[in-house]
Protein backbone atom coordinates (compact mmCIF):
# COMPACT_ATOMS: atom_id res chain seq x y z
CA UNK A 1 0.00 0.00 0.00
CA UNK A 2 1.25 3.59 -0.64
CA UNK A 3 2.14 5.78 2.40
CA UNK A 4 -0.93 7.95 1.80
CA UNK A 5 -3.24 5.06 1.79
CA UNK A 6 -1.89 3.75 5.00
CA UNK A 7 -2.27 6.38 6.64
CA UNK A 8 -5.97 7.76 5.62
CA UNK A 9 -6.99 4.23 6.76
CA UNK A 10 -5.10 4.02 10.15
CA UNK A 11 -6.30 7.23 10.77
CA UNK A 12 -10.10 6.32 9.69
CA UNK A 13 -10.12 3.41 11.99
CA UNK A 14 -8.67 5.41 15.18
CA UNK A 15 -11.88 7.66 14.06
CA UNK A 16 -14.08 4.90 14.18
CA UNK A 17 -12.38 3.05 17.61
CA UNK A 18 -12.73 6.42 18.90
CA UNK A 19 -16.71 6.60 18.62
CA UNK A 20 -16.94 3.11 20.00
CA UNK A 21 -14.82 4.41 23.10
CA UNK A 22 -16.90 7.21 23.53
CA UNK A 23 -20.16 5.48 23.22
CA UNK A 24 -18.48 2.43 25.97
CA UNK A 25 -18.73 0.12 23.39
CA UNK A 26 -14.97 -0.40 24.02
CA UNK A 27 -12.12 0.82 26.89
CA UNK A 28 -9.68 1.93 24.58
CA UNK A 29 -8.85 2.92 20.96
CA UNK A 30 -6.31 0.28 19.63
CA UNK A 31 -5.85 2.53 16.62
CA UNK A 32 -4.65 5.66 18.13
CA UNK A 33 -1.08 6.40 17.34
CA UNK A 34 -0.51 3.30 15.52
CA UNK A 35 0.31 5.05 11.98
CA UNK A 36 3.38 2.73 11.11
CA UNK A 37 6.86 4.80 10.28
CA UNK A 38 7.06 4.39 6.75
CA UNK A 39 10.77 4.25 5.45
CA UNK A 40 11.72 5.85 1.95
CA UNK A 41 13.14 3.26 0.28
CA UNK A 42 16.88 4.00 -1.85
CA UNK A 43 15.28 2.23 -4.21
CA UNK A 44 12.42 4.42 -5.04
CA UNK A 45 15.15 6.79 -6.37
CA UNK A 46 15.84 4.45 -9.75
CA UNK A 47 15.49 6.00 -13.06
CA UNK A 48 13.93 3.76 -15.90
CA UNK A 49 16.03 1.29 -18.38
CA UNK A 50 15.82 2.08 -21.74
CA UNK A 51 14.75 -1.26 -22.62
CA UNK A 52 11.65 -0.76 -19.71
CA UNK A 53 11.01 3.06 -21.23
CA UNK A 54 10.65 1.35 -24.74
CA UNK A 55 8.29 -1.27 -23.38
CA UNK A 56 6.50 1.09 -21.51
CA UNK A 57 5.97 3.56 -25.00
CA UNK A 58 5.06 0.52 -26.93
CA UNK A 59 2.48 -0.75 -24.75
CA UNK A 60 1.29 3.38 -23.52
CA UNK A 61 -1.42 3.45 -26.69
CA UNK A 62 -3.32 0.45 -25.31
CA UNK A 63 -3.14 1.10 -21.31
CA UNK A 64 -4.71 4.67 -22.47
CA UNK A 65 -6.82 4.05 -25.19
CA UNK A 66 -10.15 5.36 -22.85
CA UNK A 67 -8.11 8.01 -21.10
CA UNK A 68 -6.19 11.10 -22.45
CA UNK A 69 -4.50 11.75 -18.88
CA UNK A 70 -2.83 7.82 -19.36
CA UNK A 71 -2.07 9.27 -22.15
CA UNK A 72 -0.01 12.20 -21.55
CA UNK A 73 0.77 12.14 -18.11
CA UNK A 74 4.01 9.86 -18.20
CA UNK A 75 4.79 11.75 -21.86
CA UNK A 76 4.72 15.23 -20.42
CA UNK A 77 6.82 13.89 -17.37
CA UNK A 78 9.31 12.66 -19.55
CA UNK A 79 9.60 15.43 -21.87
CA UNK A 80 9.38 18.35 -19.28
CA UNK A 81 10.36 16.74 -15.70
CA UNK A 82 7.53 17.96 -13.73
CA UNK A 83 6.44 15.50 -10.80
CA UNK A 84 2.93 13.71 -10.97
CA UNK A 85 0.97 15.99 -8.62
CA UNK A 86 2.00 19.01 -10.95
CA UNK A 87 1.20 17.71 -13.78
CA UNK A 88 -1.97 15.78 -12.83
CA UNK A 89 -3.13 19.27 -11.53
CA UNK A 90 -2.91 20.89 -14.66
CA UNK A 91 -5.91 23.37 -15.62
CA UNK A 92 -6.14 25.05 -19.10
CA UNK A 93 -5.45 28.15 -17.96
CA UNK A 94 -1.73 27.36 -16.91
CA UNK A 95 -0.84 26.22 -20.80
CA UNK A 96 -0.05 29.87 -21.88
CA UNK A 97 2.12 31.37 -24.38
CA UNK A 98 4.67 33.92 -22.86
CA UNK A 99 6.91 35.95 -25.29
CA UNK A 100 6.15 33.72 -28.49
CA UNK A 101 6.73 29.90 -26.34
CA UNK A 102 4.04 27.81 -25.31
CA UNK A 103 4.54 26.76 -21.79
CA UNK A 104 3.54 25.04 -18.43
CA UNK A 105 3.15 27.69 -16.13
CA UNK A 106 3.12 26.45 -12.52
CA UNK A 107 1.34 28.46 -9.33
CA UNK A 108 0.27 27.52 -6.12
CA UNK A 109 -3.62 27.92 -6.35
CA UNK A 110 -6.58 27.22 -3.68
CA UNK A 111 -7.10 23.58 -5.87
CA UNK A 112 -3.28 23.16 -6.33
CA UNK A 113 0.12 23.14 -3.86
CA UNK A 114 3.69 23.05 -4.87
CA UNK A 115 6.18 21.52 -3.47
CA UNK A 116 8.57 23.95 -2.68
CA UNK A 117 8.55 27.84 -3.42
CA UNK A 118 11.15 26.58 -6.55
CA UNK A 119 8.32 24.59 -8.09
CA UNK A 120 6.75 27.69 -8.96
CA UNK A 121 7.93 27.77 -12.33
CA UNK A 122 7.54 28.17 -16.37
CA UNK A 123 8.26 25.37 -18.75
CA UNK A 124 8.28 25.27 -22.31
CA UNK A 125 6.48 22.76 -23.86
CA UNK A 126 9.29 19.90 -25.38
CA UNK A 127 9.26 20.03 -29.52
CA UNK A 128 8.42 16.22 -28.82
CA UNK A 129 5.22 16.68 -27.06
CA UNK A 130 4.11 19.25 -29.64
CA UNK A 131 4.29 16.65 -32.64
CA UNK A 132 2.51 14.01 -30.77
CA UNK A 133 -0.78 16.67 -31.05
CA UNK A 134 -0.31 18.18 -27.55
CA UNK A 135 -2.30 21.06 -29.35
CA UNK A 136 -4.84 18.96 -29.65
CA UNK A 137 -6.00 19.16 -26.07
CA UNK A 138 -6.70 22.90 -26.66
CA UNK A 139 -9.63 22.33 -29.08
CA UNK A 140 -12.59 22.38 -26.71
CA UNK A 141 -14.47 24.45 -25.15
CA UNK A 142 -13.52 23.48 -21.95
CA UNK A 143 -13.41 26.88 -19.09
CA UNK A 144 -9.95 27.66 -18.36
CA UNK A 145 -9.74 26.52 -14.62
CA UNK A 146 -11.01 23.13 -15.99
CA UNK A 147 -8.36 20.40 -15.01
CA UNK A 148 -6.57 19.98 -18.01
CA UNK A 149 -7.07 15.90 -17.22
CA UNK A 150 -10.47 15.98 -16.25
CA UNK A 151 -10.91 12.29 -17.50
CA UNK A 152 -8.40 10.96 -14.44
CA UNK A 153 -10.83 10.39 -11.10
CA UNK A 154 -10.21 12.17 -8.04
CA UNK A 155 -11.90 15.16 -6.67
CA UNK A 156 -8.94 17.03 -5.26
CA UNK A 157 -5.14 16.99 -6.48
CA UNK A 158 -4.14 14.56 -3.85
CA UNK A 159 -7.26 12.12 -4.28
CA UNK A 160 -6.19 12.35 -7.99
CA UNK A 161 -2.43 11.70 -7.28
CA UNK A 162 -3.43 8.37 -5.17
CA UNK A 163 -5.44 6.79 -7.53
CA UNK A 164 -3.62 7.72 -10.61
CA UNK A 165 -0.59 6.34 -8.93
CA UNK A 166 -2.35 3.15 -7.92
CA UNK A 167 -3.14 2.38 -11.14
CA UNK A 168 -0.18 3.13 -12.86
CA UNK A 169 2.03 1.54 -10.56
CA UNK A 170 -0.24 -1.81 -10.99
CA UNK A 171 0.43 -1.45 -14.79
CA UNK A 172 4.13 -0.67 -14.44
CA UNK A 173 4.74 -4.13 -12.32
CA UNK A 174 2.58 -6.22 -14.09
CA UNK A 175 2.56 -5.59 -17.86
CA UNK A 176 5.75 -3.15 -18.19
CA UNK A 177 8.02 -5.24 -15.62
CA UNK A 178 10.10 -2.55 -14.72
CA UNK A 179 12.53 -3.79 -12.80
CA UNK A 180 12.27 -2.97 -8.14
CA UNK A 181 12.11 0.61 -7.10
CA UNK A 182 11.23 2.03 -10.68
CA UNK A 183 7.38 4.12 -10.32
CA UNK A 184 6.15 7.27 -12.07
CA UNK A 185 8.77 9.81 -10.00
CA UNK A 186 11.29 8.03 -11.62
CA UNK A 187 10.63 9.81 -15.14
CA UNK A 188 11.96 13.03 -13.72
CA UNK A 189 15.17 11.08 -12.58
CA UNK A 190 15.47 10.05 -16.15
CA UNK A 191 14.89 13.42 -17.15
CA UNK A 192 17.70 14.76 -15.18
CA UNK A 193 19.97 12.36 -16.79
CA UNK A 194 18.83 13.60 -19.98
CA UNK A 195 19.56 16.98 -18.35
CA UNK A 196 23.30 16.07 -18.03
CA UNK A 197 23.42 13.93 -21.41
CA UNK A 198 22.63 17.59 -22.81
CA UNK A 199 24.95 19.58 -21.16
CA UNK A 200 22.40 22.08 -19.95
CA UNK A 201 23.61 24.97 -17.88
CA UNK A 202 22.84 24.61 -14.25
CA UNK A 203 20.73 27.39 -14.25
CA UNK A 204 18.71 26.41 -17.07
CA UNK A 205 18.15 22.69 -15.20
CA UNK A 206 17.16 24.44 -11.90
CA UNK A 207 14.97 26.54 -13.44
CA UNK A 208 13.02 24.20 -15.58
CA UNK A 209 13.03 21.55 -12.83
CA UNK A 210 12.16 23.54 -9.70
CA UNK A 211 15.11 21.97 -8.06
CA UNK A 212 16.38 24.51 -5.56
CA UNK A 213 19.14 26.99 -6.16
CA UNK A 214 22.45 27.02 -4.54
CA UNK A 215 23.57 28.80 -1.87
CA UNK A 216 26.33 30.55 -3.13
CA UNK A 217 25.53 35.26 -2.64
CA UNK A 218 25.63 34.82 -6.58
CA UNK A 219 22.30 33.13 -6.76
CA UNK A 220 20.45 36.30 -5.36
CA UNK A 221 21.63 38.57 -8.73
CA UNK A 222 19.41 39.00 -11.34
CA UNK A 223 15.94 37.56 -12.54
CA UNK A 224 17.02 34.27 -14.17
CA UNK A 225 16.88 32.73 -17.33
CA UNK A 226 14.27 33.98 -19.61
CA UNK A 227 11.77 32.11 -21.63
CA UNK A 228 13.41 31.89 -24.63
CA UNK A 229 16.59 30.62 -23.46
CA UNK A 230 14.59 27.70 -21.07
CA UNK A 231 13.03 26.67 -24.69
CA UNK A 232 16.40 26.77 -26.07
CA UNK A 233 17.57 24.52 -23.34
CA UNK A 234 14.80 22.23 -23.13
CA UNK A 235 14.66 21.71 -26.94
CA UNK A 236 18.49 19.97 -26.46
CA UNK A 237 16.66 17.37 -24.36
CA UNK A 238 16.06 13.96 -26.08
CA UNK A 239 16.33 10.13 -25.57
CA UNK A 240 18.02 8.89 -28.42
CA UNK A 241 17.50 5.21 -28.17
CA UNK A 242 13.93 6.00 -27.36
CA UNK A 243 11.73 4.51 -29.89
CA UNK A 244 8.76 7.48 -29.87
CA UNK A 245 6.69 5.44 -33.23
CA UNK A 246 4.11 3.63 -31.29
CA UNK A 247 2.89 6.86 -30.20
CA UNK A 248 3.33 8.65 -33.20
CA UNK A 249 0.21 6.57 -34.65
CA UNK A 250 -1.90 6.74 -31.85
Amino acid sequence: MFPTTVETTVQSLSVFFGFTVQKGLRDSNPAMHQTPEIRKSRNGKHPFKMEELNRLISLLPEWSKDSTGRFWLPVIALFSGMRLGEIIGLTHQDIRTIDGVLVFALSETNDRSVKTRDAARVIPVHPVLKELGFLALFKTTMPKDARLFSDLSGESQKQAVDRFQKRFSYWLKNDVKVSEGVSFHSFRHNFRDATREAKLSIDAVRAIGGWPSGSGIEERYGQGAGVSTLAEAIGKIGYPELDLDPLMKK
